[in-house]
């Protein structure tokens, strides 16, 4: 057989694999969090951004009928629409075999030779492979022709050429010279053979609605001609600018009495709610291994902060909970689903975390998880209206596929058919799922105000970046001069929210300065304060009044009950509790389930002075994004259950660690030139509901906390 022509054997690089789009989370009502435009929302005139008209149709333009590209997209349209018009997968695998590539590849071997050990919707996955111009993957020199003769007897005996071939190409040089399979239903020699049909079933199924593996050539294709349309209009036609006026929407950095109302209304709404976790990433920049077997994770399994990128999830779920409890005195377990995927055993790990950590204390009942034909989706924040996305997504078209772009940005690392390892530029079509929101448009019969926002079926709104997400998708490398994107630099943006934070009660805490001061030296602290203190930061400022935090310190709370007045940390300070946010107790199917609110772990701090050495930060075994790091001195303290600490007008300095048992109370009081511990067991009466606890009350559009002590 030929080699297909130099611009589609330029394709076969960039398209493996075969993919589904990475979806970016959708709603409608659209809501995606932003950061915030300079300025915004709506700038004047003089501030509008310019942006080319150049056409982004994704068909073959005019000047483009005599090009390669557009020739083939024009045989492979014309191969969609004769597999559409068949009623039945025998006639589609008739039209297949119509095809020049399908035809001079599989020669005679329609119903037999490889062929012959596979199911007819098997076999149909693999013409539309070869159809599509990726024949590559099967590899040509094998003798998929199955006559026996010349080309598969070259390769027969054992030759240097098969012998390394690496991966599907190494299975198929097993078949028989007669061009039969030896034993076709032996589960090891075939796998690979088997993994690649399940994956060309996924993407078939998956792309359906636009002609499913074929349907994603032309995809393809089209987006790449429409690019190079682009650029070359842009080329000739620099005067053709238009203003591009950025969408209004509300600032939340801005309108802090909107923001504080909004945020009410989620957290009301929480009942109605269910959330979504595109958990599958490989994320292969990350580079993390298993310390003890080596093995490559997945991103969902990054130890940010301490604790898996799942956990961290579930951490900011079940704060939205327990305020949801401490506001309206309901308990709501909101439904999770996770995608995950099989990719570095991404699915096995997912599971394996819900079962240590029994399900978060939810119930597995709670929980849906899926496994996604291939890699996960880069995520937004969005929410959307389920019964109005649904709608979309099961259209037969490719409206149900948003915002679709051709991702030419990732290098792709294969094995040739010599078992060489090698790179090429590769690309994947991807759905940018923020463009669901196009199905949602309102049309008027006259120019319209700003008033009409709040009609709209789809809106936005704007905050500080810093706020709303900081990614961490690369490994830092030693020759690297940013932070940017590094789980590193990520770790100083939620140190700089926490400076804001505490400082705007009055806490004074060292400002965090750019992140090129960090790239090679020590932070200035470590904070890190458990979601359920707030989680809004109104509700967090009034646990939090006065005092200071010096540089160098450190200071982790693990509970939601908590009072800090006029604190001075100079040091390291670990508050850690069994019960952050209330206690479990057995179903009826035996599992634990977390009960907000109920035999909490308490902790009071009134004007006490922390000093101790804190952290080695001079050890050069600290990793601070993990938060993973050697101390000198710290005060500790741990609570068991329903536990109690208080310190009150007393100096605590050096190493010490107070371990408060369950139904016990733990008091520190100043006793000469060092201070007295007093243990008292809770009276019956307040095992619940503790000595103290924090009453929340809503006012307008905010929360007031009151502290009730019993």
């Amino acid at each position: 057989m030929a080699p297909p022509p130099p611009h589609l054997r330029l394709l076969s690089p960039l398209l493996p694999p075969l993919c589904p789009p990475r979806s970016r989370r959708a709603r409608t009502r659209l809501l995606s969090a932003l950061s915030s435009p300079s300025p915004a929302p709506s700038p004047p005139p003089r501030s509008q951004q310019r942006v080319s008209t150049a056409s982004l149709d994704r068909g073959p333009s005019p000047s483009l009928e005599h090009q390669p590209l557009a020739a083939e997209v024009a045989r492979l349209s014309a191969a969609r629409a004769r597999l559409r018009a068949a009623r039945s997968l025998d006639d589609k695998l008739r039209a297949l075999d119509a095809e020049p590539r399908v035809a001079a590849f599989f020669g005679n071997a329609s119903g037999g030779g490889v062929l012959g050990g596979l199911q007819p919707r098997e076999t149909y996955l693999l013409k539309c492979l070869v159809a599509a111009g990726q024949d590559h993957v099967l590899g040509a020199e094998l003798g998929w022709a199955g006559d026996g003769t010349h080309d598969h007897e070259r390769h027969r005996n054992g030759s240097a050429l098969r012998e390394a071939l690496y991966s599907l190409a190494g299975l198929v040089g097993k078949w028989s010279g007669e061009g039969v399979a030896d034993d076709v239903a032996r589960g090891g020699d075939t796998e690979l053979l088997r993994q690649l049909l399940k994956f060309l079933g996924d993407i078939d199924e998956f792309y359906d609605c636009i002609g499913g593996i074929i349907g994603y050539q032309i995809m393809a294709l089209e987006l790449i001609s429409a690019s190079k349309s682009k650029d070359s209009k842009h080329r000739h036609s620099q005067d053709k600018f238009v203003h591009f006026h950025v969408p209004a929407g509300v600032n939340l950095s801005e309108d802090t009495e909107y923001a504080s109302q909004a945020a009410l209304w989620g957290i009301e709404g929480l009942p109605e709610l269910g959330e979504i976790y595109p958990i599958g990433g490989a994320g292969d920049r990350l580079g993390l291994v298993d310390s003890d077997t080596g093995e490559s994770l997945p991103a969902a399994l990054l130890p940010y902060c301490g604790r898996s990128l799942l956990e961290g999830l579930m951490r900011d779920l079940q704060a939205r909970e327990f305020l949801h409890f401490k506001i309206f005195g309901k308990q709501c377990i909101t439904p999770v689903a996770i995608m995950t995927s099989s990719v570095k055993n991404n699915h096995e790990h997912i599971v394996a975390i819900c079962e240590r950590l029994e399900w978060f204390g939810r119930g597995q009942e709670n929980f849906r998880l899926f496994e996604q034909a291939s890699y996960p989706a880069n995520t937004n924040i969005m929410y959307v209206d389920l019964q109005a996305v649904e709608e979309v997504g099961s259209r037969r078209n490719a409206s149900c596929l948003p915002g679709m772009v051709m991702n030419l940005k990732k290098a792709i690392s294969y094995v040739d058919h010599l078992g060489f390892e090698c790179s090429a530029a590769g690309g994947r079509l991807e759905c940018t799922m923020q463009n669901i929101a196009d199905n949602f448009m309102n049309t008027y019969s006259y120019r319209c105000s700003k008033a009409i926002e709040s009609e709209l079926d789809t809106f936005i709104v704007y905050n500080e970046r810093k706020k709303v997400t900081s990614s961490a998708k690369r490994k830092l490398k030693p020759e690297d001069r940013s932070l940017h994107q590094t789980p590193e630099g990520s770790l100083l943006d939620i140190m700089r929210n926490a400076h804001d934070l505490l400082s705007s009660s009055s806490i004074e805490v060292p400002k965090v300065k750019d992140n090129n001061e960090y790239l090679r030296s020590e932070l200035p602290f470590l904070i890190f304060l458990h979601p359920a203190l707030g989680p809004f930061w109104e509700i967090i400022k009034q646990k939090f009044v006065g005092g200071s935090i010096s540089k160098g310190s450190e200071l982790q709370i693990e509970v939601a009950e908590f009072v800090w007045k006029d604190v001075e940390l100079d040091g390291s300070l670990i508050i850690l509790s069994d019960n952050i946010m209330g206690s479990t107790k057995r179903n009826t199917h035996g599992e634990q389930i977390l009960h907000y609110g109920a035999r909490c772990g308490r902790c009071k701090l009134q004007s006490v002075k922390i000093v101790n050495d804190g952290i080695s930060w001079d050890s050069p075994s600290n990793v601070y994004w993990k938060h993973d790091v050697e101390r000198s001195e710290s005060l500790k303290i741990i609570l068991h259950g329903n536990a109690e600490f208080e310190a009150k007008d007393v100096l605590l300095k050096g190493n010490h660690m107070f371990e408060v048992p369950d139904c016990h109370r733990m008091r520190i009081i100043q006793d000469g030139s060092g201070f007295a511990v007093k243990l008292d067991r809770i009276s019956k009466e307040m095992m619940d509901s503790g000595s103290w606890y924090w009453e929340y009350t809503v006012d307008g559009a905010h929360v007031k906390l009151n502290m009730v002590e019993l």
